[in-house]
């Protein structure tokens, strides 16, 4: 193989990515999440003690919006930089492998171009930094397998800001660090490394003791209730491909995957592949003892976002093993372009897949505002909850000042205007101003407005 053509292709495929992350972080409207984090960047409390509160995003947003304002693209800089950072670290461990197989570089379009995946480095949540985090504390995971002092405080470093970005990080991070430690056990190394093992342990213990309240206090609402198969690995694979790429891709990914597991459990007994084999079974037997204990929920669709990276890494030991091309390799690769024609299918600049609801209400806004921008009466609207703080955002950032700060409370019949999801109609006097197909939602005006 050309030495120059894995190279090559990588930096075809970052630069699209690159693209689409910085377009998406400019044009996509605002969410319900990232609404909440605006909130709290600008310096609002109520919302400091919730699930909707990582740590590291909402101080970073904080942090950018006294530079750059609180405009869209500028509370989501943090996570559109990460995405630079991310594909740094899959370029080291993929294309600048030192020992690894050239054939690794076709798994490259499964991370950085993943149609599930790339759409949070554009959204001021969090999971974009937490991704690019985890990816580097794993590239470091597999030097310190290899040399027990090489790199071991930015080990630390990169999983403590990966679980403070985004706590759904926070198990992934933990399996690998007791590998870690167990690793050092066998190799009579664990002194020498102490101290960063129990920097770390008390750096996690704020991070734990806010989960344990959240917990107590019904915060964390999401997640499965059946068993980590069902409620996790089974929706994280749901997630990884969709539309027409889903049926029969998803049984062989999910059943390559398995193979591979089987490989390094019972044919990579020595070496990275030993441990990053235990790190998975402790992945997949520390929520049940969450759940059991902490009673907190088995991780659903978002824990696709670390299970793709350690998939592919996966994978990638996998294909370390061969010497040359055969029909294992030619699996991979298929998998690969099929994720290039998912992102491909599902390439867009105007919603998140999870909240394709609130795509329209940046238009729906900017339509009334045109109309009502003049008036010198401030116009109420009563909504469905979801759409309570993204309307606030655009209301403030946008200063329609025409319009009273919307609640979630139930509906008020007087309201001037009424935005609903396309399910809960209008009041009995109401008219449809206009229908949004695209998300599905519709927006009524009072008939009083209307007389008037």
């Amino acid at each position: 193989m050309n030495s120059k053509l894995p190279k090559t292709l990588f930096i075809v495929f970052a630069v699209v990515g690159i693209y689409y992350v910085v377009m998406r972080s400019v044009e996509v409207g605002f969410t319900h999440d990232e609404s909440i984090t605006y909130t709290m960047a600008k310096g609002e409390k109520g919302w400091l003690l919730t699930a909707n509160n990582h740590w590291l995003n909402t101080a970073s947003s904080f942090l950018f919006a006294r530079v750059f304002g609180y405009s869209e693209w500028a509370l989501r800089l943090p996570n559109v930089l990460a995405y630079f950072l991310f594909v740094g670290f899959v370029y080291r461990v993929f294309v600048e492998s030192e020992k690894g197989n050239k054939l690794s570089f076709v798994l490259t379009p499964f991370l950085i171009l993943n149609p599930y995946l790339i759409q949070y480095f554009s959204l001021c949540r969090g999971y974009g930094l937490g991704i690019a985090f985890f990816t580097g504390f794993l590239y470091f995971f597999q030097k310190l397998i290899k040399s027990s002092r090489k790199g071991i405080q930015w080990f630390v470093i990169l999983g403590l800001l990966s679980i403070y970005s985004n706590y759904s990080f926070i198990i992934p991070v933990t399996s690998f660090m007791l590998v870690l430690v167990f690793r050092f056990l066998r190799d009579k190394c664990l002194r020498a490394n102490s101290w960063y093992i129990l920097g770390f342990a008390l750096c996690l213990v704020p991070a734990v003791v806010n989960i344990n309240y959240l917990s107590s206090n019904g915060h964390l609402m999401f997640g499965g209730e059946d068993n980590v198969i069902s409620s996790s690995l089974i929706s994280v694979f749901d997630n990884i491909f969709t539309g027409r790429y889903h049926g029969a891709h998803y049984y062989t990914l999910f059943a390559f995957f398995m193979i591979s597991l089987y490989s390094l459990f019972f044919r990579g007994r020595k070496g990275i592949q030993f441990y990053f084999s235990l790190a998975i079974l402790l992945l997949l037997l520390i929520p049940i003892f969450s759940f059991y204990t902490l009673e907190i929920k088995f991780a659903k669709e978002r824990a696709a976002l670390y299970w793709i990276v350690i998939i592919s890494i996966v994978f990638k030991f996998y294909i370390d093993k061969l010497r040359k091309l055969n029909f294992r390799a030619l699996i991979i690769l298929v998998i690969s372009v099929v994720s290039l024609l998912g992102f491909i299918e599902r390439w867009n600049f105007n919603y998140l897949d999870e909240n394709k609801v609130e795509a329209d209400v940046p238009q729906m806004l900017e339509d009334l505002n045109n109309k009502y921008s003049t008036a010198n009466n401030k116009y109420t609207m009563s909504i469905d909850w979801i759409f309570e703080p993204t309307i606030n955002y655009y209301r403030e950032t946008k200063q329609y000042h025409w319009l009273a700060p919307v609640t979630r409370k139930s509906i008020n019949n007087k309201a001037d205007f009424f935005y609903f999801k396309g399910d809960t109609k209008g009041p009995n006097c109401s008219n449809i101003l206009n229908d949004f197909s695209q998300s599905n939602t519709r927006l009524y005006s009072n008939c009083v407005l209307e007389m008037n």
